[in-house]
């Protein structure tokens, strides 16, 4: 779907939800495609005649079909490289190593180069078709930059917190900013599940985004293109998911729960995707950022059992 004059959406699979993602595609002299989870059979029209490739963040729904554009240079923002060098790094980065510690990463790693999936209970997590980008980057980006596909020209707004490198991306002369993981269309809000996210600082970039002197407004996981009054609006509803769950977990404390009761509470996920070992990761890393931030605003006086 052209958006506007050679810049084109690429919806994701299963309108865009995890673990699939929307991409931007620029069709210019420097031929461009910012993130690539939109699906396998979404690329095949370009025939590897890609130039260059931006991830956003190294998040596996939003880099997962890099390694389809080998003669694409790959590019991702400073902060975000380590964590798609190499397995072992993006698994601690995405949390693995806080909940389940090294030797269980370890053994993830392993068995997703092993290249066979001997947990298929565990999903996509556990197959090494989702894997097989990590590794394959070239180059760093960083705040402010901008970038030249020709006549089209645009720029890296740093909006970290979801991750520590995660970036939108603003072009002004078409007032349109791709906001990628602010997927304000969900009601199930913020995502800050691994070890680098940073929830003070997802809220801040927030008002970044607000600020652009930008008119529409698209995200990564619903097919939508937003006014700005719109997206502001549903951004707001989008971050207040974060108070209500800060709400829910006070009231919990004071009725005797312990962390290890709080992660086992479906707080964020739904309990029933509880016995997903990547969902728990995620789930008892968000909750252990609440409490942190809890605390460091006083609101949590009382030191919690594990």
């Amino acid at each position: 779907m052209e958006v506007i004059n050679k810049i084109y959406m690429i919806w994701g699979d299963k309108c865009g939800r995890f673990p699939f993602s929307n991409s931007l595609y620029i069709d210019d002299k420097i031929k461009t495609i910012i993130d690539t989870g939109a699906g396998y059979h979404k690329y095949s029209k370009f025939n590897g005649e890609v130039d260059l490739i931006i991830n956003s963040h190294y998040h596996l729904d939003h880099i997962r079909y890099n390694y389809l554009f080998s003669n694409a240079e790959i590019i991702i923002h400073e902060s975000d490289i380590s964590a798609m060098q190499d397995l072992n790094k993006f698994a601690k980065t995405y949390g693995g190593e806080l909940v389940f510690g090294s030797e269980w990463i370890d053994k993830w790693e392993k068995e997703i180069s092993s290249q066979a999936n001997k947990h298929s209970s565990q999903g996509f997590v556990y197959e090494s078709e989702y894997f097989k980008s990590i590794g394959k980057v070239h180059n760093t980006y960083s705040s402010g930059d901008k970038v030249s596909c020709g006549n089209i020209i645009f720029e890296i707004v740093h909006t970290p917190g979801h991750s520590a490198g995660h970036c939108s991306f603003f072009f002004p002369e078409q007032n349109l900013c791709f906001a990628t993981d602010y997927n304000v269309g969900s009601s199930f809000g913020p995502w800050y599940g691994g070890e680098d996210s940073d929830l003070d600082l997802l809220i801040q970039s927030a008002k970044k985004l607000i600020d652009l002197d930008a008119k529409y407004y698209i995200n990564s996981h619903d097919q939508q293109i937003y006014y700005k009054k719109d997206f502001s609006t549903k951004l707001e509803e989008f971050l207040e998911v974060i108070e209500v769950r800060e709400k829910q977990i006070l009231d919990l404390i004071e009725k005797g729960y312990s962390v290890k009761d709080l992660c086992n509470e479906g707080i964020i996920y739904s309990k029933k995707y509880l016995y997903l070992e990547w969902v728990k990761i995620w789930e008892t890393v968000m909750i252990i950022k609440h409490i942190n931030r809890l605390e460091e605003k006083g609101i949590l006086k009382c030191i919690l059992k594990w």
